[in-house]
């Protein structure tokens, strides 16, 4: 029996859909330096098998991800960050891969953030200094 060839769609075209929003998987991959701070946690003592474990995959599939992030999901990642947490859950903690924007204006913010931690260390350590405390205030009036 012969099959045809079947024709490359876009992602968009062939992503699942869950709830009538596209999934992220094979859609979205991790940043590098995301994956770069997975990897020194996990080769800082954990160590692969017992990540891999954790995180239920191969580590095959684990070293893929640290090898080319570009090949890997969101999914993976979070799985590893997840199983990072779980056996290290008094070490520092890790951002989840993946941070929900809520409209345009946090936009605007996250990248402003990216620029200027891009560009000067200095005055993005300062801005996030000062909108830390500016929240704490807030917080603290509620």
């Amino acid at each position: 029996m012969q099959t045809q060839a079947r024709k490359q769609r876009p992602v968009s075209e062939t992503a699942d859909i869950v709830g009538g929003v596209p999934s992220t998987k094979s859609i979205v991959a991790p940043h590098a330096e995301y994956v770069a701070e997975l990897r020194r946690r996990v080769e800082r003592g954990l160590g692969s098998a017992a990540i891999a474990r954790e995180a239920g995959m191969s580590r095959a599939t684990l070293w893929k991800m640290f090898k080319d992030p570009s090949t890997s999901t969101v999914e993976v990642a979070e799985r590893v960050r997840a199983a990072i947490m779980s056996l290290e859950p008094n070490g520092d903690a890790i951002p989840p891969v993946v941070v929900a924007v809520r409209d345009e204006r946090q936009h605007r913010w996250i990248a402003a953030g990216e620029t200027l931690r891009d560009a000067d260390a200095a005055a993005f350590d300062k801005a996030l200094a000062e909108a830390e405390t500016a929240a704490a205030k807030r917080g603290k009036r509620r």
